[in-house]
């Protein structure tokens, strides 16, 4: 486990957005007072490259990683990033994802505590509202997957529990709970969410747990895995809520 002196590796995926990605640097620098190593993977066609470009020079701890083609999933970035780090834990971020103060030491505590804990998340809140996304989730046996918490006050649910999932837009990752060939890139599409519900729910069948962690709060800015106010990611995330459904109905952890 990591120890204060040691860093943390943090996988940054970015996606255009530069305005949700200097919002993310900015609190991240901001509010992590452990030491971290950020590992940011890219596929931007915007000003992306340029702002971390003068970053890497103001920072010393950025690895900037611009692959030569689209990113097709958050799945596909995390692994790329999985191989360029070495830290136990790890942290998956989104660029959408704005993290508040002490947000992370609890997480590493309920990981070095209990060692089946293979995954914790955080309480996600809107930052228009400042009310709760998501306390964790709740997968039914057939399939559907509510919010715990959806627009509850953000100083509700400040608890810690076992959930049989949860959204990745920020998440400690313990490596062991991964699959040894890599997290699976190919059955959801796009950005349009139930990839890290699905996740969740395959760390569960191998007999990890799934924590979420109240005490640590990250603003989330929803837009690709709701399907970003078009009709085509509408249409992508209703086949991947389909998919999911199928693949876990009756099967749920």
């Amino acid at each position: 486990m990591i120890k204060e002196s040691e860093p943390i590796d943090i996988i940054l995926l970015t996606h255009n957005k530069l305005e949700n990605t200097t919002r993310c640097m900015e609190a991240l620098y901001a509010n992590t007072q452990l030491p971290f190593i950020l590992t940011v993977i890219d596929d931007s066609n915007d000003e992306t490259a340029a702002y971390f470009d003068r970053m890497c020079f103001e920072k010393k701890n950025i690895r900037y990683h611009r692959t030569k083609e689209f990113i097709k999933t958050a799945n596909q970035a995390i692994n790329i990033g999985l191989k360029m780090t070495q830290s136990d834990p790890v942290i998956f971020l989104t660029n959408s994802s704005f993290v508040e103060p002490d947000w992370l030491p609890v997480a590493l505590r309920i990981m070095e505590q209990e060692p089946k804990v293979g995954l914790v998340g955080f309480k996600l809140l809107f930052p228009e509202t400042n009310t709760i996304i998501e306390a964790g989730e709740v997968v039914l046996p057939d399939g559907n997957r509510p919010n715990i918490g959806m627009h509850a006050p953000s100083h509700h649910f400040t608890h810690i529990r076992e959930v049989n999932a949860i959204g990745w837009s920020a998440v400690l990752i313990r490596r062991a709970a991964l699959p040894e060939g890599g997290l699976d890139e190919d059955t959801y599409i796009g950005f349009r969410g139930m990839d890290d519900s699905d996740n969740c729910l395959e760390m569960r069948k191998r007999g990890w747990k799934i924590m979420y962690n109240g005490y640590g709060a990250v603003y989330h800015k929803l837009g690709a895995c709701l399907g970003g106010g078009t009709e085509e990611g509408r249409r992508e995330s209703a086949e991947n809520y389909r998919r999911f459904v199928a693949k876990w109905a009756g099967r749920v952890p």
